[in-house]
């Protein structure tokens, strides 16, 4: 899959850290490798997240951001600090931060990463007072395959409980050009299936149960769905099926394409000045009940400024 390698390249150049390390940089307090589990199984690399924390007085909204990467690659420390670049630019605007790493397959295979997130979404929320933050208004993130994870994490309430995080934690969900449908990008040999076989196995059975797609019936949450508008079109696609079966199930849904952007630069230029989603997510933050029209990019060659 194109996007999983593209992740790939991004982490072959992470750091990793273990142990925790504060910085100060224009008014954003980071602190690095916060251990959100430490039970027996627990993995010294990928059961921690960075937290960025506003200079500002809380308090804050608060945002768990889970990173893509097909489920098998990718770490919140990738090349060039882009997601530490990502925190800060949340944190600038008022947003407690928390950026998540989870176990990976194929050595951890499904329901490994969603427990993981349900379980770092869990500890955010019993700890955002302590940094300034407003768990009531937790919102979970998620790009790519973090996406799928954060949706599935809002509509599994098994993996829910046994993470400890409690049916009405969050306050809303953003999922990103995600795969909401395991069943249909694994049963394309060339694209998506290499990786869904490498974290859900081989049962379709299976990838439907782990497709946020068909647990929608159970939304209660808010839920703002962007891709790119030159994102994957299965992703694209997903994306739209998915708000029309969240706002079957009554569950409020805002949905967004983003113009002039790709599947990687989505996420890569989110925050940065004049950002049309991160706007959106400021909107659904303030007001997450809100109803939007959906607003879907232009087609063509119309998105492009006029030739002078």
């Amino acid at each position: 899959m194109r996007w999983a390698l593209g992740a790939a390249l991004l982490a072959s150049g992470c750091m990793l850290r273990s142990a925790l390390v504060v910085e100060d940089r224009e008014s954003v307090r980071v602190l690095r490798a916060v251990a959100y589990y430490d039970g027996p199984d627990a993995d010294q690399q990928k059961h921690r997240l960075n937290l960025f924390v506003p200079g500002t007085a809380g308090p804050h909204p608060v945002i768990v951001f889970v990173h893509g990467g097909g489920w098998v690659f990718g770490d919140r420390e990738i090349a060039f600090d882009a997601y530490g670049r990502l925190g800060r630019r949340l944190a600038s605007r008022g947003w407690l931060t928390a950026i998540v790493s989870y176990r990976l397959a194929p050595a951890h295979k499904h329901p490994a990463a969603s427990l993981d997130v349900a379980r770092a979404l869990a500890w955010v929320r019993a700890h955002a007072a302590e940094h300034g933050g407003d768990e009531r208004r937790l919102f979970a993130v998620g790009h790519s395959a973090g996406a799928h994870l954060v949706t599935l994490v809002a509509l599994d309430e098994g993996i829910r409980r046994e993470a400890g995080l409690g049916d009405d934690a969050l306050a809303g969900v953003v999922g990103i050009s995600g795969p909401y449908d395991v069943r249909r990008l694994g049963a394309s040999l060339f694209v998506g299936g290499p990786i869904v076989h490498a974290a859900f196995g081989p049962d379709p059975k299976v990838w439907r149960e782990a497709s946020p797609l068909f647990r929608a019936r159970h939304a209660r949450l808010p839920f703002l769905l962007a891709a790119a508008d030159g994102d994957y079109p299965m992703l694209r696609e997903d994306a739209l099926a998915m708000a029309e079966a969240l706002r079957s199930a009554g569950a409020p849904v805002d949905h967004i394409e983003v113009p002039l952007r790709d599947h990687f630069s989505v996420v890569t230029e989110l925050g940065t000045e004049g950002d049309p989603l991160v706007e959106r997510i400021a909107a659904f933050i303030a007001d997450p009940k809100r109803r939007a029209e959906p607003k879907l990019a232009a087609r063509g060659f119309d998105r492009y400024p006029a030739w002078p």
